[in-house]
């Protein structure tokens, strides 16, 4: 991609969503530099992604 990719979530389409860091690591492996653990506040509710600026709603 040439440029960082940061994102909320480390899904992958169609399947099942990744909800640990130990799991997003066991997945992705050596393709990603990161991952910063969390816990999930609301399991089944996506996360919302807002613009840094101007705090709109990007998705979610």
């Amino acid at each position: 991609l040439g440029s960082a990719l940061v994102s909320t979530s480390a899904n992958v389409s169609g399947r099942p969503p990744v909800r640990s860091a130990w799991r997003a690591r066991a997945l992705f492996g050596d393709g990603i530099d990161c991952v910063a653990g969390g816990v999930c506040d609301r399991p089944g509710v996506p996360s919302t992604i807002r613009h840094a600026l101007d705090d709109t709603t990007i998705r979610g």
